[in-house]
């Protein structure tokens, strides 16, 4: 695949079995050529107490990794961290980044069923489908407005890390709650250790290499990766202050 096409991206997804892992699974897609290598959790996975204080570590070693592929001129896109400095680097999610299942986003079955969101299809019909392209929307479910838009979890209201957490992904809050709108205990984990990792790494390579990161700002977190080796342009930009 590598030798055919001009970027193979490799999506891993982990659960509390193989968490432990993902530094390990990093240098061995880097080992063959890899340099797109994209990481997802499995949310409805029993992740328990231990695993997300774990998270932080793990989550810590591989934003070390993306660290020293870069000062090594080898950069790597790791979605773990490129995504949330770009996050970071806009501050915050924009409004199009943000779920809108049901509103702006929808998935179609073969059948013709809607359904809010692709990851949803199969999960008990009667409360995710929203109609069917032969008899239109129902207008009860248009907009999911089985709840709100808001988070439910009032301590997301003044965690300073809200503008740059997936608070919002209403099909992971279903898969972890049971709800659109409230949010699960590893997501909030998964997410602070994330932000925590990408600003440390944000930080050290800034440090070191004077600006590198241009193209996350265009939403091209790829383009270093697909350009190892090559000059690094640097951009002055402002940053808000991000408050862990």
């Amino acid at each position: 695949a590598l030798k055919a096409f001009s970027k193979v991206l490799v999506n891993a997804v982990y659960n509390p079995d193989t968490y432990r892992s993902l530094p390990q699974t990093i240098e061995y897609f880097s080992n063959l050529g890899v340099r797109h290598i994209y990481l997802n959790p499995d949310f409805s996975a029993p992740w328990t107490e231990s695993d997300v204080k774990n998270l932080e570590n793990i989550y810590a070693t591989i934003a070390e990794q993306y660290i020293s592929h870069y000062l090594q001129e080898d950069p790597h896109f790791i979605s773990l961290i490129d995504g949330k400095i770009a996050v970071i680097l806009r501050g915050g999610y924009e409004p199009l980044e943000r779920c809108r299942m049901g509103k702006g986003e929808f998935a179609f079955t073969p059948n013709g069923d809607i359904y809010p969101c692709e990851r949803l299809i199969g999960e008990e019909r009667e409360l995710h489908c929203i109609g069917n392209i032969h008899s239109g929307l129902a207008p009860s479910k248009i907009g999911c407005p089985s709840t709100t838009n808001e988070v439910r979890n009032l301590e997301c209201e003044s965690c300073g890390l809200k503008e740059y957490c997936m608070t919002w992904c209403g099909c992971t809050n279903y898969f972890a709650t049971g709800h659109y709108n409230q949010v699960g205990p590893f997501l909030c984990a998964a997410e602070r250790a994330s932000i925590k990792a990408s600003l440390h790494a944000l930080q050290v390579l800034e440090s070191n290499l004077g600006g590198c990161f241009y193209e996350h700002l265009g939403g091209r977190g790829l383009f270093n990766s697909s350009q190892a080796k090559s000059p690094t342009t640097k951009l002055h930009y402002t940053q808000k202050e991000v408050s862990l």
